[in-house]
């Protein structure tokens, strides 16, 4: 009972969205602002009829609208008109949304023709259409002049399915739960699930039991002394506000609206639960959610479960959710490259703005590579549009400094290059990311004496237009340090940089040995203009 594909048309940022899921786990990723937490809103909107906890009637406004499909519509009316032969018809939101065949009779029920696609499928469309009944006033109010919105006051809600049978939010045969621990709707999440344990737990006896008892004690407090005495002050004070003889009291209401399930409250070691840290309360509002989802919301929508986790902490959530989840299909979305390294590259769906792209396509043995280096920022080169790739701290200071030499003080990030140092990891790995997603990405390495092997071999598989390895080709000089000494004639600068009055095979020496250190003083080095190997150069130019 999956979600394989949507089909969006004008929601928000989407003019034009087609997804196409993974069966059991989507993890969204993208830069902000693209659309992660939208396609988990569209989704649930879809199946649930409702926008942060709220019916759509209450919350349909222009703003659902995509800003170019409404500025399209706009100009049209303005040269065209409306009525006119170019037909020029008020904008629709569609969401299609298809499912995966199942042997389940209520989801055949959604079996048909009616959508966007050719043939037979099972699914739903969601649409925010224009009401014809009201066309008379959407027109006299469209053709007025410094109209900027589309007016939402004049359209309607479509739920059908693809056999073309209405919808409601209590026939639909399939829901969502959406769950965001930073919201403000999650709050009530915890005392409702133990609530729930509590229910469970009482038979009819124990409940009456505990019911009498609660309101003993409600009765107990109008009869405390202080409260009696408060309640003599209230009296004799009562000509202030209430002019006869009738009898004022302070006191706790016992009638049946106030039971004892309005003033239960959960407690985690002995402190209320909204006075725990945000990382506990995000850990266990979204374990309760997803514990307590109803037997039909399926679909595990999660945003951003990072949320004030340190690493332990996250990995114990996604390891739970996982375990209570299983067999349902879990999409999340996400900033955090450990999630993105733990729960498996190949789920990956990347947003951007100029489309979707999925990671399936990459070899096995890179999934498992970075599954094994969870903490690695993975996230971090995936959303880059030029990436660097180096070696160790040497290398990134080194290359970092050509960059600003080259560019005249502006850094690699100024200018939409980031310069990631892999400590030693398989630039591989990263390739196999690079070409599938079309990052341009420059491999700044050593040839480790042998450029034949160590650059044109092992690097043959990875000729792309978006890759390039930057090596030298001198295998006398096979790494950092006999290059930028030797072959870019910065000896006399770096004796004077680093204060060593050494021959040069000596300070060779001593830079190898101490490869941070000789790298961070010329990189914080003002005074000289260094120069630098050709392979770096021609990663920085």
């Amino acid at each position: 009972m999956n979600i394989e594909r949507i089909i969006v048309k004008n929601y928000k940022q989407f003019k034009d969205l087609d997804i196409t899921f993974n069966k059991n786990l989507n993890i969204l990723i993208g830069n902000n602002g693209v659309g992660k937490s939208t396609v988990l809103e569209l989704i649930h909107l879809a199946l649930t009829g409702t926008i942060r906890n709220r019916p759509i009637y209450y919350e349909l406004n222009p703003y659902l609208f995509n800003v170019h499909t409404t500025k399209q519509f706009l100009d049209d009316v303005e040269q065209y008109g409306l009525g006119t032969q170019e037909a020029v018809c008020p904008p629709e939101i569609i969401i299609e949304i298809y499912f995966t065949y199942t042997d389940d009779d209520d989801l055949n029920e959604l079996l048909g023709t009616e959508c966007s696609q050719p043939g037979e499928h099972c699914g739903l469309t969601f649409r925010i259409k224009f009401s014809s009944k009201y066309e008379k006033e959407f027109t006299s109010y469209i053709e007025k002049e410094d109209v900027a919105f589309i007016p939402t006051e004049y359209y309607e809600i479509e739920w059908v399915t693809f056999a073309g049978k209405n919808i409601t939010p209590r026939n639909i045969p399939i829901k969502s739960q959406l769950i965001d621990s930073s919201g403000a709707n999650m709050n009530g999440v915890p005392k409702k699930y133990f609530l729930g344990l509590v229910n469970d737990t009482l038979d009819e006896k124990q409940r009456a039991n505990l019911s009498v008892l609660y309101r003993s004690y409600k009765e107990k407090f109008a009869q405390n002394k202080d409260i009696s005495n408060l309640n003599m002050e209230l009296n004799g004070k009562k000509k202030d506000f209430l002019n006869d003889e009738r009898e004022v009291a302070l006191s706790l209401d016992i009638s049946n609206k106030t039971s004892w399930e309005t003033a239960i409250n959960a407690y985690i070691d002995g402190i209320p639960f909204e006075n725990i840290g945000m990382g506990d309360q995000n850990i266990l509002k979204t374990i309760f959610a997803v514990t307590g989802r109803k037997p039909k919301q399926t679909i595990i929508l999660i945003e951003e479960p990072e949320n004030h986790l340190s690493f332990s902490n996250m990995r114990i959530l996604l390891d739970k959710i996982q375990t209570i989840a299983e067999g349902q299909q879990i999409f999340i979305s996400t900033h955090e490259s450990y999630i993105l390294n733990k729960l498996q590259l190949n789920n990956l769906i990347l947003i951007s703005q100029n489309g979707t792209m999925k990671m399936k396509e990459l070899p096995r043995s890179t999934v498992q590579y970075f599954q094994k280096l969870p903490n690695y920022n993975t996230l971090r080169f995936i959303l880059s549009k030029k990436v660097i790739l180096v070696e160790g701290p040497a290398d990134e200071l080194i290359v970092s400094k050509a960059f600003l030499d080259i560019h005249n003080g502006k850094s690699p990030l100024d200018c939409g290059v980031d310069i990631i140092s892999v400590n030693g990891l398989s630039f591989k790995r990263f390739l196999d990311i690079a070409r599938l997603i079309k990052i341009k990405t420059l491999v700044v390495t050593d040839n480790d004496g042998d450029y034949n092997k160590n650059i044109t071999e092992k690097y043959k598989d990875y000729n792309t237009h978006n890759i390039e390895i930057c090596a030298s080709s001198n295998n006398a000089l096979n790494t950092l340090e006999p290059q930028f000494l030797y072959e870019a004639s910065n000896y006399e600068k770096l004796k004077k940089v680093l204060g060593k009055n050494i021959p040069i095979e000596d300070l060779n020496t001593y830079m190898t040995n101490n490869k941070a250190d000789w790298a961070l003083k010329v990189y914080l080095d003002e005074k000289q203009q260094f120069n630098y190997p050709e392979y770096i150069l021609n990663a920085v130019r």
